[in-house]
This record gives structure tokens, C-alpha cells and sequence, in this order.
């Protein structure tokens, strides 16, 4: 299993922690979570991936074990 937690406007979508297995990429999570909720996919487009706390690209492959965390763009003041 792989643990997600996404962050921010992603809760509107999705849950704050989630596990998936069977998905063999960080690309391959993006794909699933848009369709889940096709709704998600703009947010998604802007969002980076950390994969055990390390940022990743989309082709980054993932393990059973995995941790994730999809960050959306955040400002501050």
C-alpha cells in the first residue's frame, strides 16, 4: 500500500491521508486521482509530488511503502 496525503485545496477533493495500491508511479497517481475526481485536475496540474519527503518528478516510480505528499501551490505574507 501506498500512503497519500495531500495538503491544502487537495482536501476539497480528497481525503487528507489515503492509502492506494497497485500504482506503480507518481505519474500514475496523478492520472488516478484525476479520475477519481475529474474536478481535481487543474489543482493537480500546479501541485508537486514528495515521495518519503523528497521531491520528485511524475516518472519517479513508487513501492509499496511509499509515503506521499501532493503539495498545491501555498502564498504567504
Amino acid at each position: 500500500m501506498i500512503a497519500v496525503q495531500v495538503f491544502a485545496g487537495l482536501k476539497n477533493f480528497f481525503p487528507a491521508d489515503f492509502s492506494l495500491d497497485q500504482i506503480r508511479s507518481v505519474e500514475e497517481l496523478k492520472i488516478s486521482l484525476e479520475k477519481q475526481n475529474p474536478e481535481s485536475i487543474s489543482l493537480l496540474a500546479l501541485c508537486r509530488f514528495a515521495v518519503n519527503e523528497h521531491f520528485v518528478s511524475l516518472n519517479q516510480p513508487l513501492n509499496s511503502h511509499d509515503r506521499v505528499a501532493i503539495l498545491p501551490p501555498a502564498s504567504g505574507g
